[in-house]
């Protein structure tokens, strides 16, 4: 029987389009079979430098200077992720993949897609995950519906907050292991 593997996504951006905007930061867990067997957080240059917004650099608390001083480059990011992945996922196996998941995972996906098209990756990132995708968001929204819970908001900082979950919103790792704490808190797949 295969292995459950999770891939637990989360990134700082310089905007909302990833057609036009960058990953930052960039953080992952993988769990297999329940277990966090690996993980990286990685800070990467922005590759295009002329979209970089304001409000963006505000909520991630960093500076156009800081973002432009990072070493780590889209192509390098991709390279150093794929080798991380082939540890644990057969590329050419059509049922080894990650499911990803994470909170409002469709954002995150979109920007991972996105750079590695920037890195010119020729397959992207269906090499190495599932298509359908694991968004704790809709956990959340299972809870609302069942009158069990309300928040001012569904940010996943006031969702942990409220749930004592402890969290540094906007900071990509932070954000990912308070997601997969939620995630855990609100039933998983049981």
């Amino acid at each position: 029987m295969k292995k459950s593997k999770i891939l637990w996504i989360d990134c700082e951006t310089t905007g909302t389009d990833p057609s036009i905007h960058d990953i930052w930061q960039f953080a992952y867990l993988i769990e297999i079979d329940g277990e966090i067997v690996d993980g990286e957080n990685m800070y990467i240059r922005p590759f295009n430098e002329k979209h970089i917004e304001q409000k963006a650099l505000e909520i991630g608390g960093t500076t156009i200077e800081k973002l432009l001083s990072i070493d780590l480059d889209v192509r390098g990011a991709v390279s150093q992720i794929k080798k991380t992945w082939e540890k644990y996922i057969n590329k050419f196996d059509r049922d080894d993949k990650f499911v990803v998941a994470g909170y409002w995972v469709s954002f995150d996906v979109g920007f991972l897609r996105a750079m590695f098209q920037k890195a010119q990756d020729k397959y992207g990132i269906g090499s190495w995950c599932f298509s359908p995708c694991l968004d704790v968001a809709s956990f959340v929204a299972v809870a609302v519906a069942r009158n069990k819970m309300r928040f001012p908001n569904y940010k996943l900082g006031t969702v942990c907050d409220r749930l004592g979950i402890p969290i540094d919103a906007h900071d990509a790792l932070s954000d990912i292991h308070a997601t997969r704490t939620l995630y855990q808190a609100l039933g998983g797949l049981r």
